[in-house]
């Protein structure tokens, strides 16, 4: 995959996140409704940042925009562009934090909607980062793990 390929798939994964994240929260305002014992849709409004940490609305919006641009330097710089993993698990950050930011930008706060068990509330967007990020830092561990042999 050619550094133009890597970033054109980048961005398709992260407008199909943005999409379902917006078409999601949309659809499940006011919802609250139990799947299966522990697991329920559930409307919030997030005013913070991860896990309802107190940040006020434009400290959110700055650290969102500071930390996409910071991730962006350091894809191109560190990631290998020929895997089109990387760039799915680009584009899933990438589009989840659009989501967020939209909310934010919008309406003062994050909808969330997923509630499992006592785990603060949460949404399509936040679980998109979630994973990504997760599996970029179990590649990363790998990686460097490699290196120091």
């Amino acid at each position: 995959m050619s550094k133009t390929s890597f970033w054109i798939n980048t961005t398709k994964i992260a407008i199909s996140v943005y999409i379902i994240d917006q078409v999601l929260k949309w659809q499940l305002q006011g919802i609250n409704y139990e799947l299966m014992p522990g697991v329920s849709l559930i409307y919030g409004e997030n005013f913070g940042i991860a896990f309802g940490l107190p940040v006020p609305v434009w400290g959110s919006i700055l650290m969102t925009l500071v930390l996409l641009v910071i991730g962006a330097v350091a894809v191109s710089k560190y990631f290998d562009l020929s895997k089109r993993l990387n760039s799915i698990l680009v584009g899933l950050v990438v589009g989840g934090a659009l989501g967020n930011l939209f909310d934010r930008l919008i309406h003062g706060f994050v909808i969330d909607y997923i509630s499992i068990w006592k785990w603060p509330i949460f949404n399509f967007a936040d679980a998109c980062i979630v994973a990504a990020a997760g599996i970029i830092l179990l590649k990363s561990e790998k990686l460097l793990k490699q290196k120091l042999k």
